[in-house]
C-alpha cells in the first residue's frame, strides 16, 4: 500500500523539502507504506535529496518521472534518474 501526491502540480519544485512534508514522509515510513514519487524532471532534484534524507522510507518513481519527450532533450532527466537510482 502506498501514498501519493501529484508533485508536478505544486508550484514549488522544492515542495518535497518542506519540513512538514519531511515529517509526513517519516510517518509514512514508520507505517511501512510506500511513497509514490509523481514527479517530472523539474522535481527530480528535490526527490533525490528527500530519498537520501528519509532513507528509511521506500519510494517508487511513477511513470519514469515523466521524461521530457516533447523537447527531445533527455540529458537532465537521465542524469537525475541516475542520481536517484544511487
Amino acid at each position: 500500500m502506498g501514498i501519493r501526491h501529484q508533485l508536478q502540480h505544486e508550484r514549488d519544485a522544492e515542495w518535497l523539502r518542506r519540513p512538514d512534508v519531511v515529517r509526513g514522509l517519516r510517518e509514512v515510513a514508520r507505517a511501512n507504506l510506500v511513497y509514490d514519487l509523481l514527479v517530472g524532471t523539474r522535481e527530480l532534484p528535490a526527490a533525490i535529496e528527500i530519498v537520501r534524507e528519509v532513507s528509511e522510507a521506500r519510494f517508487v518513481v511513477e511513470h519514469l518521472a515523466k521524461p521530457p519527450r516533447t523537447s527531445g532533450d533527455l540529458s537532465a532527466w537521465v542524469s537525475a534518474l541516475r542520481a536517484l537510482a544511487q
